[in-house]
């Protein structure tokens, strides 16, 4: 039910999607799954910081977010995970990709 509410609905009429800032665990469960959905869907998929980091990364499939994942700590509790998302797009935005750790 989820997927078909995000997928024939909310990314069709919005053409974009992001996590909020409250990352519980059956969120993060949630949106990872979405996530491997996206893919495999050929959406675009991107780690955005809005902090002071002001970082995008553009994620190119399931193994690089699992890799950026690791890395930024992008799932949490705390004011250091608040300024963190994932966001999809229908159509690719400008996003400079960075090198992983």
């Amino acid at each position: 039910m989820a997927t078909t509410v995000f997928f024939d609905y909310l990314l069709k009429e919005t053409g974009v999607l992001a996590t909020d800032d409250h990352h519980t665990i059956k969120g993060k469960e949630f949106w990872i799954k979405r996530i491997r959905n996206y893919f495999d869907r050929r959406y675009h998929v991107y780690y955005i910081d809005i902090g002071k980091e002001q970082e995008c990364i553009d994620l190119e499939n399931n193994a690089h977010f699992s890799s950026v994942n690791h890395y930024k700590k992008i799932w949490g509790v705390g004011r250091q995970f608040r300024s963190r998302r994932i966001m999809v797009s229908r159509q690719k935005i400008r996003c400079k990709k960075q090198p992983i750790m």
